[in-house]
């Protein structure tokens, strides 16, 4: 849950992103759910060109949310100062010369 921060404003910005990255990630449920269903009926019905395109689209639109809700993630950990939660291992550090 959001940390308390000096002020009102840093308090509201970090739930707002907190906010919209759950929202982002129903949203990506939703979508995997519907492609589970699209999938479920082109095995029963064989193939159908609308059902494979919307799979497609919402495959597409799905990596965009993930990369979203992936920005988000490291800056809300950013902001709360657990940015070792979000680096992957044997990223480059400081004492590599290179920054993240």
């Amino acid at each position: 849950m959001a940390t308390n921060f000096s002020t009102k404003e840093e308090n509201e910005h970090l739930a707002a992103l907190e906010q919209e990255s759950a929202r982002l990630t129903n949203a990506v449920s939703h979508l995997q759910r519907s492609n589970a269903e699209l999938a479920e009926a082109l095995a029963e019905s064989g193939p159908d060109r609308e059902f494979e395109k919307a799979i497609k689209e919402n495959t597409r639109i799905v990596a965009d949310l993930q990369e979203k809700i992936y920005l988000l993630t490291v800056e809300i950990a950013g902001i709360r100062g657990n940015v070792e939660l979000v680096t992957p291992r044997g990223a480059a550090t400081e004492a590599d010369g290179q920054w993240l």
